[in-house]
């Protein structure tokens, strides 16, 4: 669209006069290749005649108010714009929303009730990804949610794009059949942080893009936890996460501007049958002999291989989209799990396998390995039999598991392993100050028998 003012007229007209009066007076030949034979006193005339003309149409058109068109749009005198961008197509939907958009009616302020708004729309975790093609969301590249297909026990993490807007999400396939994927389920919706996107998504308590850490913990409490990615990096980003059983909202803090950058909400519990394995497993009443791998803390006990569903009962979770996971028959998967306990959070480093003859989520996976480190901030402690914990001394530790079967002492680091690589409980000591470091419980069958 072009935008002309009236300002602007008049110079170009006041210029075109001044040529021609400049025409009059120049040259014999000059006026004679444009008049013709006119003599000077009928050129005179005649440019007379024309800024009369042009005059009188100026005036007519300020007087009688010519509207703007797509052509030409009146601006206040002070003003010359021009822009070279094409008209937005009357089809197209360009929403630019407040950065303090109102919550639709309907939204929880439950930040574990899995809800969250896209474009005043509502939405429960997890829903089918119909309802989003239903929407108007398609791929980034402009394909049809239908164009494409997603595996079996599969997960997948793309770009959705409506109009200008732009919005994150998981897609999952928890059958065994490929599907397309708008016949598939979305677990996970996130946003982030950029100029160049307009989204328009709000979660429980009206959390959006560009609040402050402070404006977060105001709207639902400081029952999170919270790390730092990298302490000792110039640039690290503060983490909070609201966990619970079925459901995480993860928030990321830029360090310099204190705001929120990004958003994460995932519907962790995929609604997939549990194996008979997970099923048959019988957790154990009280501790036991170290080479029946049962361990304990805060008086729950386990017996490794635990299924992980038995630890997310009790408070225990992994976080971000690692959660989303399959693992296949057989395979395993290293990660860290944690759960919110006394105003804080703890962690351990844990083993996962999956004993099942099918894909299955991190849910009905196996804990075969678990590791606590001690000098991590935040660790879970761990208890075994003879009350064996991170306050024990190497000499009582020796003296209640009796010879170890392998030594090591490696960068300052002295590591006593009972029994054998995949069934074996292994203890670590600072060689100098003989300090509890780690302790490493490991029992990892190639197979379960099912009784």
């Amino acid at each position: 669209m072009v935008k002309v003012s009236k300002v602007r007229c008049t110079f170009n007209l006041g210029r075109g006069i001044i040529l021609l009066f400049a025409i009059c007076l120049c040259g014999g030949r000059c006026r004679e290749f444009i008049f013709g034979g006119m003599d000077m006193k009928r050129i005179i005339h005649v440019s007379l005649v024309m800024l009369c003309v042009a005059a009188l149409s100026l005036s007519l058109a300020s007087c009688n108010g010519v509207q703007p068109t797509q052509e030409q749009t009146e601006v206040p005198d002070e003003q010359v714009v021009a822009s070279d961008e094409p008209a937005t197509a009357p089809d197209e939907q360009v929403v630019v929303p407040d950065e303090r958009a109102t919550a639709p009616e309907g939204l929880s302020d439950d930040i574990f009730s899995s809800m969250f708004s896209l474009n005043g729309a509502l939405y429960t975790l997890p829903f089918p990804a119909a309802e989003l093609e239903a929407d108007g969301w398609n791929f980034e590249e402009g394909e049809g949610l239908a164009d494409r297909t997603l595996g079996p026990y599969s997960r997948s993490l793309v770009t959705l794009i409506n109009g200008r807007q732009f919005v994150q999400v998981f897609f999952v396939n928890a059958t065994e059949t490929e599907l397309p994927f708008n016949e598939t389920y979305i677990f996970g919706v996130g946003v982030m942080l950029d100029d160049s996107r307009y989204d328009t998504v709000i979660f429980p308590g009206h959390i959006t893009l560009d609040l402050t850490y402070e404006e977060v913990f105001a709207a639902h409490g400081r029952r999170a936890m919270t790390w730092i990615e990298c302490p000792r990096c110039e640039r690290n980003h503060e983490y909070i996460s609201y966990l619970s059983l079925d459901e995480e909202v993860l928030i990321t803090i830029d360090p310099e501007t204190n705001l929120v950058e990004k958003i994460w909400m995932f519907a962790i519990d995929m609604g997939t049958p549990t194996p008979a394995v997970v099923a048959a497993y019988e957790a154990p009443m009280y501790l036991d002999e170290w080479k029946t791998f049962i361990l304990g803390g805060d008086e729950v006990f386990y017996r490794l291989p635990a299924p992980f569903s038995v630890f997310i009962e009790n408070g225990w979770n992994v976080i971000g989209e690692d959660s989303l996971l399959f693992i296949g028959p057989g395979s395993e998967v290293q990660t860290v799990i944690r759960r919110y306990d006394d105003d804080n959070f703890q962690g351990l480093h844990v083993r996962l396998r999956n004993y099942d003859d099918r894909p299955q989520p991190l849910r009905y996976t196996f804990v075969v390995e678990i590791a606590s480190n001690v000098s991590e901030p935040r660790f879970a402690p761990i208890e075994l039999l003879g009350g064996m914990t991170e306050h024990s001394t190497e000499e009582e530790i020796m003296a209640e598991f009796g010879t170890y079967d392998y030594f090591i002492e490696r960068d300052g680091i002295r590591s006593y392993m009972f029994g054998e690589r995949d069934a074996s409980v292994t203890f670590s000591f600072d060689a100098v100050t003989g300090e509890f470091l780690h302790i490493w419980i490991t029992h990892r069958p190639e197979y379960l028998l099912i009784s």
